[in-house]
């Protein structure tokens, strides 16, 4: 499948904030992440991808967390705390900081990811139910008085660990249950019944064309990065070290992979890792 030897960057060590991801602006040259800091807000940062020098973006509140890109815009997503412990908000921003839009989601949002569709119309989400059920969300990615309805439900028991869409109806939504950390993987239609996926691994996320998928296979360090089909077919690895990689997220071409390794013992330390993959077949 893969044409070429996938070639891995290690991009220096950053300090992330708690549960949050990086992304690959798109341009192709830098890679955004939210930093930590112990203070009231944290910085977004841009690590240029040839010299490894930090750039600061913008600053959120303190405890915010960053997902991924709104493909369509090119604006990144966020969960942003709104600084009086009231709760949290989806919150889209372009590069330079200026806010796009703040979603209002119902009570007992989760910080579980969330996506916008490839049109741009919809936003999908994670929230919990007062019974402890948790219900995949949509709402209008483009009418501010839209309040959102429940899709479907998902076990209690689950961890969400990506929410991602395939196309402008299925969303493929990667958990992991028990003290196991089983992995399950389901596609989702916004208008009809799912089902479920089998080995494809942890967080699995697919390209922006919906094609590929990249996984985490092993449920703690040492565990690596594996590409495969939807369906599970033409597995490859991608990646063969001794970390724990986590949060993968494409740039916009499908052509590079950003995730982070954790250092043991040193959250909330890790490095940036690139990924830049030749001719998928």
């Amino acid at each position: 499948m893969l044409a070429e030897t996938v070639q891995v960057q290690d991009l220096g060590q950053a300090f992330f904030a708690v549960n949050s991801g990086t992304v690959i602006a798109p341009s192709g040259a830098s890679v955004i992440y939210l930093k930590y800091e112990d203070g009231p807000t944290n910085p977004v940062m841009s690590r240029d991808i040839l010299t490894h020098v930090d750039r600061e973006l913008f600053r959120l509140p303190f405890n915010s967390i960053l997902w991924t890109y709104n493909y369509h815009a090119t604006t990144l997503l966020f969960s942003v705390a709104n600084g009086s412990g009231a709760g949290r908000h989806v919150e889209e921003y372009s590069l330079s900081g200026s806010l796009v839009h703040r979603f209002d989601v119902p009570s007992g949002f989760q910080d579980y990811n969330a996506a916008v569709s490839p049109d741009g119309h919809v936003l999908v989400f994670v929230r919990e139910a007062s019974d402890g059920r948790k219900e995949l969300w949509q709402r209008s990615a483009t009418d501010t008085s839209d309040t959102g309805q429940s899709i479907t439900s998902l076990p209690s028991a689950a961890r969400v660990r990506a929410v991602r869409w395939l196309d402008n109806d299925r969303v493929l939504i990667s958990t992991v249950a028990g003290a196991f950390n089983t992995v399950y993987n389901e596609v989702r239609t916004r208008t009809a019944n799912g089902f479920p996926l089998i080995d494809l691994g942890a967080m699995a996320t697919p390209d922006p064309s919906g094609h590929w998928i990249v996984s985490v296979i092993g449920s703690v360090a040492p565990n690596d990065l594996w590409l495969s089909l939807l369906n599970g077919e033409g597995r490859t690895r991608l990646t063969q070290s001794h970390t724990e990689k986590l949060w993968p997220n494409w740039s916009i071409d499908g052509r590079s992979i950003v995730y982070k390794t954790l250092i043991a013992g040193e959250q909330p330390k890790a490095h940036l890792e690139l990924l830049v993959l030749p001719s998928l077949q």
